[in-house]
């Protein structure tokens, strides 16, 4: 199954592709696209599980961590009343989400229930990323218009919680992360940034 990136232009819609097995060995997705979900306020960030899609709706303080089964089906709430969610990661158990807005790195169980607040008191948490043992985010903070310092950091915490380890710090606006097969953290600086 692919899934195609989730851009503005979209209008509320994430997409998937339908597969199946081919005999040319090609053996990739195949078919139209298949709309897991459709008129949602603003939808922003997704990832993808074994088993289901999640994103992150803004919408203003009623913000929302969304999911779908990867085959298509119902769409479920499983986090609600988030004043900024923005990056969301899963693993096999949880969705993780950055709320900007709010200053928070949080989770939830796949299938919904309490949230738990991972990290608080954060400055613009954006991308997040997940191992098997930390989550890692970005803390997307501008330099100072007058060349000082940068305050953008790249952060992470136990799987477990915590207390928030800064991994790298003055970072120009930091933007996404990614956890490779190596187990090193990447990230990335908005385009334009020193």
């Amino acid at each position: 199954m692919r899934i195609l990136p989730l851009l503005p232009s979209m209008l509320g819609a994430v997409l998937g592709c339908s597969s199946s097995s081919s005999s040319g060995g090609g053996g990739g997705p195949s078919g139209p696209p298949v709309t897991l979900a459709a008129g949602l306020a603003d939808p922003y960030a997704i990832a993808v599980g074994s088993t289901g899609v999640y994103w992150s709706n803004v919408r203003n303080a009623a913000g929302t961590i969304m999911a779908a089964p990867t085959d298509g089906g119902s769409v479920t709430t499983i986090a609600s009343g988030q004043s900024g969610p923005y990056g969301v990661a899963v693993d096999p158990t949880y969705v993780y989400w950055t709320d900007q807005t709010g200053g928070t790195v949080m989770m939830v169980p796949l299938t919904g229930g309490a949230a738990t607040t991972l990290a608080s008191g954060q400055l613009a948490p954006r991308g997040i990323a997940v191992d098997g043992a930390h989550v890692y985010w970005t803390c997307a903070v501008p330099c100072g218009s007058d060349g000082g310092p940068c305050g953008g950091a790249v952060m992470s915490v136990p799987l477990g919680g915590g207390t928030p380890v800064t991994l790298v710090s003055n970072q120009d606006t930091p933007w996404a992360i990614a956890v490779e097969r190596h187990q090193r953290v990447l990230d990335e600086q908005r385009p334009g940034h020193r």
